[in-house]
Protein backbone atom coordinates (compact mmCIF):
# COMPACT_ATOMS: atom_id res chain seq x y z
CA UNK A 1 0.00 0.00 0.00
CA UNK A 2 1.53 3.69 -0.75
CA UNK A 3 0.87 6.56 1.28
CA UNK A 4 -1.60 9.02 0.36
CA UNK A 5 -2.68 12.29 1.61
CA UNK A 6 -6.28 12.65 2.73
CA UNK A 7 -8.75 15.35 1.58
CA UNK A 8 -9.07 17.85 4.35
CA UNK A 9 -11.51 20.55 4.89
CA UNK A 10 -11.38 22.76 7.93
CA UNK A 11 -14.04 24.85 9.05
CA UNK A 12 -15.50 26.54 12.37
CA UNK A 13 -17.43 24.54 14.09
CA UNK A 14 -20.22 25.13 16.67
CA UNK A 15 -18.57 22.39 19.25
CA UNK A 16 -22.24 20.94 20.36
CA UNK A 17 -21.84 19.33 16.70
CA UNK A 18 -18.22 17.24 17.72
CA UNK A 19 -18.38 14.53 20.34
CA UNK A 20 -15.47 12.38 21.22
CA UNK A 21 -14.77 9.24 20.00
CA UNK A 22 -16.08 6.25 22.17
CA UNK A 23 -12.85 4.05 21.57
CA UNK A 24 -10.42 6.69 22.39
CA UNK A 25 -7.82 5.00 24.90
CA UNK A 26 -6.51 8.12 26.20
CA UNK A 27 -7.54 10.20 28.97
CA UNK A 28 -5.93 13.33 29.41
CA UNK A 29 -4.60 16.63 31.32
CA UNK A 30 -7.38 18.34 30.36
CA UNK A 31 -7.43 21.24 33.20
CA UNK A 32 -3.64 21.89 31.71
CA UNK A 33 -4.99 22.67 28.78
CA UNK A 34 -7.80 24.59 30.06
CA UNK A 35 -5.13 26.48 31.25
CA UNK A 36 -3.31 26.98 28.39
CA UNK A 37 -6.65 28.11 26.98
CA UNK A 38 -7.35 30.65 28.94
CA UNK A 39 -3.89 31.88 28.64
CA UNK A 40 -3.15 32.23 25.33
CA UNK A 41 -6.55 30.81 23.56
CA UNK A 42 -7.15 28.28 21.11
CA UNK A 43 -5.37 27.90 18.27
CA UNK A 44 -4.69 24.65 15.66
CA UNK A 45 -7.42 22.19 14.80
CA UNK A 46 -8.90 18.96 16.23
CA UNK A 47 -9.42 16.36 13.82
CA UNK A 48 -13.24 14.68 12.71
CA UNK A 49 -14.40 12.45 10.87
CA UNK A 50 -17.15 14.37 8.92
CA UNK A 51 -20.01 11.76 8.54
CA UNK A 52 -20.23 10.81 12.29
CA UNK A 53 -19.03 14.18 13.99
CA UNK A 54 -16.54 12.02 16.30
CA UNK A 55 -13.26 13.62 16.99
CA UNK A 56 -10.18 11.28 16.08
CA UNK A 57 -7.30 13.84 17.42
CA UNK A 58 -7.49 16.52 19.37
CA UNK A 59 -9.84 15.29 22.35
CA UNK A 60 -8.80 16.65 25.17
CA UNK A 61 -8.59 19.65 23.36
CA UNK A 62 -12.17 19.79 22.54
CA UNK A 63 -12.71 18.51 25.83
CA UNK A 64 -10.85 21.53 27.69
CA UNK A 65 -12.19 24.14 25.24
CA UNK A 66 -15.76 22.95 26.34
CA UNK A 67 -14.76 23.38 29.90
CA UNK A 68 -13.63 27.02 29.00
CA UNK A 69 -16.66 27.85 27.56
CA UNK A 70 -16.07 28.09 23.87
CA UNK A 71 -19.01 28.07 21.05
CA UNK A 72 -16.98 27.47 18.10
CA UNK A 73 -13.27 25.24 17.78
CA UNK A 74 -11.40 24.81 14.21
CA UNK A 75 -11.98 21.38 12.91
CA UNK A 76 -10.36 19.63 10.48
CA UNK A 77 -12.84 17.19 8.77
CA UNK A 78 -11.85 13.69 6.51
CA UNK A 79 -13.97 11.99 5.08
CA UNK A 80 -13.49 8.42 6.41
CA UNK A 81 -15.04 5.23 6.64
CA UNK A 82 -15.09 3.58 10.18
CA UNK A 83 -12.78 1.36 9.91
CA UNK A 84 -9.82 4.63 8.64
CA UNK A 85 -11.29 7.00 11.28
CA UNK A 86 -10.41 4.13 14.12
CA UNK A 87 -6.62 3.77 12.36
CA UNK A 88 -6.85 7.53 12.18
CA UNK A 89 -7.81 7.54 16.22
CA UNK A 90 -5.49 4.96 17.21
CA UNK A 91 -2.50 6.24 15.04
CA UNK A 92 -2.55 9.30 16.74
CA UNK A 93 -2.97 7.94 20.26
Amino acid sequence: MSSQLLAQYYELVPIDRLHTHPENPRRGATESIGKSIASTGFYGTVIAQRSTGAILVGNHRFEAAKREGLHNIPVMWVDVDDTTARKILLGDN
